[in-house]
């Protein structure tokens, strides 16, 4: 139950990344930058979630390839954005 719901929130905080960088393109530097923060603190849980089970199961290569290439290049991205838009 946990797992899906740190799943969840991990797309919408993709979603929220790139309204947030839409908006900062569209010069509402404020908004955008609020947005890009909410939508990278939200996978920073997700990523704590995944490295906590990496580090009990001790199987790193079955729990990465369990989770989408999506979800990882959502968590960098949102980092990238992040200290971009500072």
């Amino acid at each position: 139950m946990v797992t899906l719901f740190l799943i969840i929130l991990s797309s919408l905080g993709g979603f929220t990344v790139i309204l947030g960088g839409y908006l900062t393109y569209r010069n509402h530097i404020g908004t955008g930058k609020l947005l890009i923060g909410l939508g990278a603190g939200v996978g920073i849980p997700w990523l704590l979630y995944i490295l906590f089970t990496i580090m009990v199961t001790q199987e790193s290569t079955a729990i990465i390839a369990q989770h989408s290439i999506v979800g990882w290049t959502g968590i960098i991205l949102s980092f990238i954005a992040r200290s971009i838009a500072r």
